[in-house]
């Protein structure tokens, strides 16, 4: 999944518990549960790096401008939060990955093209109107 999609999906976990443990905790397993999910991932770092600061950046605005508390803020960050040992690994700073759905202990589910890019926008979607309603 991409980085904006984990760090939607973290934070609308967090506003749902409402507790920062419980959001920490539920986010990461949300970073399982998506990557079960057929999806496309980044190709090219450039990609990645885009997604990274654009995201992060929407988000500070969205995050400053209706203040959704602490909760929010710990499900985003566990979130995204396993992504951190991808490059690690691709920069060869670490000898493996260790996350369950990154190490091949839980499969990491791929869909390419036009369908793994849809299932995240949906995703997205998804979770905006959850946190509006």
């Amino acid at each position: 999944m991409y980085y904006s999609t984990h760090l939607v999906v973290g934070a609308t976990i967090g506003i749902t518990t409402g507790h920062p443990l419980k959001a920490f905790i539920a986010g990461l397993a949300s970073h399982i549960i998506m990557d079960l999910i057929p999806h496309r991932d980044h190709e090219k770092v450039i990609n990645c790096l885009i997604d990274v600061m654009g995201g992060s950046l929407l988000f500070a605005l969205w995050f400053f401008a209706y203040r959704p508390g602490l909760s929010c803020l710990v499900g985003s960050v566990a979130g995204v939060l396993p992504d951190i040992e991808i490059p690690l690994y691709y920069y060869r700073l670490i000898s493996k990955r260790y996350f369950p759905s990154h190490s091949g202990w839980i499969p990491h589910r791929k869909a390419g093209g036009r369908f793994g890019l849809l299932v995240q926008l949906l995703t997205i979607v998804g979770m905006g109107i959850w946190v509006i309603s």
